[in-house]
């Protein structure tokens, strides 16, 4: 007699639970400069104007953030609204560009302390610094990027380098505004410190949806779907008719979901 044996697979089901960040469709949920109105929900932006949220809500890396609102003009086309995100370090302290966008290969030894109103620095190497172009010197570097958000920093330009004894002579635009001890020294790109995780969007009288995600978290770089190094929260924010001062633009259904 034959045994006929049942095996019966039990497939694991994995349910993500999406959490909404925030009550986005009140007045009291944002500042704004200059003042907005709100009426069931649909807010009224008149000029030029930023808003951001009151409140920031924290980042986890692990998570995927997806962001949406709704926008559209009431006066002539062509009016602009940009969803903006700001990033914030564990000690409340703003991620730029130039905290976290190394510029790969100038890592090298700060030689000698630098004085207040100094226009030079002497480091090891300086083979690929970059001259003529405004950078961000950041001070107290590791080469394992731990110091990331880094917020000793100069922005300057460099304007010629020196051989001084087989170090090199940095010589800069602008004076540095502190004194620093010798130690290591990278440059990192110049740039905002809003991320764009939806772009820019011109209007008109119809309704546009906007949406974008970000996930994950960056090493060593500035991006727009990805969270700075160090960033541990975050606020929303609006750019609205920055082309167009006379413009008025309504948005509503504002929203953040992390999964």
């Amino acid at each position: 007699m034959k045994k006929i044996f049942m095996v019966i697979t039990l497939a694991a089901v994995v349910f993500v639970q999406a959490e909404e960040i925030g009550k986005l469709n009140t007045a009291e949920a944002w500042k704004s400069d200059p003042a907005f109105s709100c009426k069931d929900g649909v807010f009224t932006v008149k000029g030029k104007a930023q808003l951001q949220t009151t409140e920031t809500f924290t980042v986890d890396p692990e998570k995927t953030y997806k962001i949406t609102v709704s926008a559209r003009s009431v006066s002539t086309p062509g009016t602009t609204v940009m969803p903006v995100i700001m990033q914030y370090d564990r000690n409340g302290r703003l991620i730029s560009t130039g905290s976290v966008d190394v510029i790969g290969g100038t890592y090298t030894k700060l030689l000698a302390p630098v004085k207040r109103g100094d226009k030079s620095l002497l480091v090891e190497n300086a083979a690929l610094w970059i001259r003529k172009r405004l950078l961000v010197i950041a001070f107290n570097a590791k080469d394992d990027y731990s110091d990331l958000p880094n917020h000793a920093l100069a922005w300057n330009t460099i304007t010629g380098i020196e051989d001084s004894n087989g170090a090199c002579r940095v010589i800069l635009a602008q004076p540095i505004q502190f004194a620093v001890k010798p130690g290591a020294v990278r440059l990192h790109n110049n740039g905002s410190a809003l991320m764009y995780p939806l772009g820019g969007r011109s209007l008109n009288d119809k309704w546009l949806t906007l949406s974008g995600k970000i996930s994950g978290m960056e090493r060593k770089r500035f991006s727009h779907n990805k969270w700075a190094p160090g960033a541990v929260s975050a606020r929303l924010g609006f750019q609205i008719n920055f082309n167009k001062p006379d413009g008025v633009v309504e948005i509503k259904d504002i929203s953040i979901i992390a999964e």
